[in-house]
C-alpha cells in the first residue's frame, strides 16, 4: 500500500467521523428541540374518551375535555327489546376527574425514555383511561331493578292430577335471565370513554324448558295408566298405600318420574317409618 492511498485512506475515515458526528449533532438537535417543544404539551397519539388530544397543553386538554363532558348527555340508556331504562350520572353517582385525566395526558411518556414512548406510539394511538369516581351500589340497585323487569324463571313440564281424576299436562316454559356482570361491565366501559349516544343492549342467559307436544301426550297417557292403579309399601307391621292418582301425579312430563315429587313423597314416608333409636335393655 504506497503512501498516497494511506492519506487518502486516513482522509476517508476523517471525514466519515465527522459527517457521523454532524448528523448525531443534527439529530440530538432535533431531539432536544422536540422535547423543548413537547415538554409542556401531550405527546403525539395520546388519545382520551377515543379523543385526539396531541400537541395540546394542560390547560389547552382540559378545556377540550370539558367541553366534550359538557355536550355529553348526561345518562346511559339500557336497552332489552323494545324496553329501555335511562341510568342518569346522578342516580349512579358517576363523576369524572377531568382534571387529573388531563395530567395523565401530559405527563404521559415524560417521566419513562421518551425514545421507548415514541416507539410505542409508532404502534398506534396511546388512550389515557378517564379518571372518576363511581358509587358501585348504587349502580348495583339500578341494574338489579332492570332485572327484575327482564328475570323470569324457566318452569319445567308438569303432570297435574285435577280434582275429577283427570290428568293435565303444564307445557314448560322460556325463561331469561339478566347477564347482570356483564351489563356492569359495558355500562363502565362507556362511562369510561363518555360514549352515552349509543345505548347499552343488554345480554340475556335463556332458558327454554318447552318439549314438543308428542312428549306431553305420551306423559299424560303414563299418568292416565295409574288412576286404576296403586302402589303398597311395607316395612315391618306398617304398611302404606299410594293410591292411583297420587303415584299419577309423580309421572314426570320428560321422564317416567318426576324426581323432585319422588324424593318429597319418599321422604314424607321415610320420616314416619323413622324411629329413636333405644339402648339395649337386658332382664335378669
Amino acid at each position: 500500500m504506497t503512501k498516497q492511498t494511506i492519506k487518502l485512506w486516513w482522509l476517508m475515515l476523517a471525514w466519515s467521523v465527522i459527517g457521523m458526528m454532524v448528523l448525531s449533532l443534527i439529530i440530538l438537535s432535533l431531539i432536544a428541540g422536540w422535547l423543548i417543544y413537547s415538554k409542556n404539551r401531550i405527546l403525539p397519539g395520546v388519545t382520551i374518551a377515543s379523543q385526539k388530544f396531541e400537541y395540546l397543553t394542560q390547560d389547552e386538554a382540559l378545556s377540550k375535555l370539558r367541553e366534550i363532558s359538557q355536550k355529553t348527555n348526561r345518562s346511559i340508556i339500557v336497552q332489552d327489546g323494545d324496553k329501555k331504562w335511562e341510568l342518569n350520572w346522578m342516580e349512579i353517582g358517576f363523576n369524572p376527574d377531568l382534571v387529573t385525566t388531563t395530567q395523565n395526558a401530559a405527563e404521559w411518556g415524560k417521566t419513562f425514555p421518551t425514545l421507548l414512548s415514541l416507539v410505542k406510539l409508532t404502534n398506534g394511538n396511546v388512550e389515557i383511561p378517564l379518571i372518576y369516581t363511581l358509587d358501585e351500589k348504587k349502580l348495583d340497585e339500578q341494574i338489579n331493578l332492570i332485572a327484575q323487569n327482564i328475570d323470569s324463571a324457566a318452569l319445567d313440564p308438569d303432570v297435574q292430577v285435577m280434582e275429577d281424576r283427570t290428568i293435565n299436562i303444564v307445557q314448560g316454559t322460556f325463561g331469561r335471565t339478566l347477564d347482570q356482570s356483564e351489563l356492569k361491565r359495558s355500562i363502565k366501559s362507556k362511562l369510561a370513554n363518555l360514549d352515552t349516544e349509543n345505548v347499552v343492549l343488554t345480554k340475556v342467559k335463556e332458558d327454554d324448558r318447552r318439549v314438543p307436544e308428542e312428549i306431553l301426550v305420551k306423559a299424560k297417557e303414563r299418568a292416565e295408566k295409574w288412576l286404576t292403579k296403586s302402589v303398597k309399601l311395607k316395612l315391618d307391621d306398617q304398611e302404606f298405600e299410594w293410591k292411583g292418582e297420587f303415584v299419577a301425579g309423580l309421572v314426570g312430563a320428560r321422564t317416567v318420574y318426576d324426581e323432585s315429587k319422588l324424593a318429597q313423597a319418599s321422604e314424607v314416608v321415610a320420616q314416619s317409618v323413622s324411629r329413636p333409636a333405644r339402648d339395649a335393655v337386658f332382664t335378669f
